[in-house]
């Protein structure tokens, strides 16, 4: 039997153009695709959404479903195909937006994968990101005009959050003076951002409100925080979120009190 299996497959090696296709097949891996979310990003460039997802090589090919977030969100296929990624713009500005992933492997179906939510973003973010960690703090050497967004889906499953990260440098028994200008807010009201410097408590974030950085050492001190928006003033269970263009700037300096 082995022989006979053995001859037919030697055959089939002879004919022309099933070389390459069968040898394919004998040494592909026999296990089933995984089922990892894609990878979904927002905010590059405004009524567009990447949605990518690595090469799988159990699968023939991909099938990206969409459905708009909502308590009951429909899925609906916008892609098929062996590329690793999709721009989606057929989408409506400042909607929500639920991607999942399906693979093929021959007449099998592999999926849903975990879906992941996008934004159709109508402003693009800030030039500074991405500083979303100590690591990647901004410096301050100037005025800095930057935005911040907040999205959550349906029952907030999904969350896309951004965070800035600053530094700033304080020279020695010196108080460092700063603003946070929030567009479309009334000077000195609450608005919606909160500010956490590294090692203290976190703080709302008054328009055009002082914020000082105090530095009692002998020494120049570099200070970290950075700034996000309340979820729970921004965000909704029924699915909400907003995007907010801010300036953060220098007001002054003051000698520490002996």
């Amino acid at each position: 039997m082995i022989n006979r299996l053995s001859f037919v497959i030697f055959a089939l090696l002879l004919l022309p153009g099933c070389t390459d296709g069968l040898l394919e097949d004998l040494s592909r891996e026999n296990d089933n695709p995984n089922t990892d979310a894609p990878e979904v990003t927002s905010f590059v460039e405004a009524g567009l959404i990447t949605i990518s997802w690595e090469e799988d090589s159990c699968a023939d090919e991909y099938a990206l479903y969409r459905a708009t977030d909502s308590s009951t969100p429909v899925y609906e296929q916008i892609y098929k195909g062996t590329d690793l990624s999709y721009e989606d713009t057929s989408i409506e500005l400042e909607s929500r937006y639920l991607y999942c992933l399906y693979k093929i492997r021959g007449t099998e179906s592999f999926g849903p994968s975990d879906s992941v939510m996008g934004v159709a973003a109508s402003t693009e973010m800030d030039s500074y990101e991405s500083n979303d960690s100590y690591e990647e703090a901004v410096e301050y050497t100037s005025a800095i005009n930057a935005n911040l967004f907040y999205y959550n889906s349906y029952n907030k499953e999904h969350i896309l959050m951004d965070k800035d990260y600053y530094s700033i440098t304080v020279k020695p028994s010196m108080t460092g003076k700063y603003e946070i200008d929030v567009d479309n807010v009334t000077d000195g009201e609450q608005t919606n951002m909160i500010i956490q410097e590294k090692g203290e408590n976190a703080a709302a974030v008054n328009d055009e409100g002082e914020i000082t950085f105090k530095n009692d050492s002998a020494e120049t001190v570099t200070f970290y925080f950075y700034v996000y928006l309340d979820g729970d003033m921004v965000g909704d269970a029924s699915g909400a979120g907003s995007l907010v263009c801010y300036t953060l700037s220098y007001t002054g300096e003051s000698t520490n009190p002996d």
